[in-house]
């Protein structure tokens, strides 16, 4: 994927299980490469929030745990 600065829209929605999720629109996936499968990287900046496809974006056996 090439790198650039991309702007979409996303809504921010609550599962079954009450976790909050982004919920982007097809356009932004599409312009981005993404698809449900995608694991992002969030860099957060003082007044800035980056999302990319984290370097192994696609493998599933990775996950996030809340501590």
């Amino acid at each position: 994927m090439s790198t650039g600065t991309y702007i979409g829209t996303a809504k921010v929605v609550e599962d079954d299980d009450g976790e909050l999720l982004l919920e982007f629109d097809v356009e932004t996936l599409n312009q981005m490469g993404w698809d449900e499968e995608t694991m992002l990287e969030w860099i957060i900046d003082e007044e800035e929030i980056t999302l990319r496809e984290a370097k192994n974006g696609r493998d599933k056996t990775e996950s996030i745990s809340k501590g």
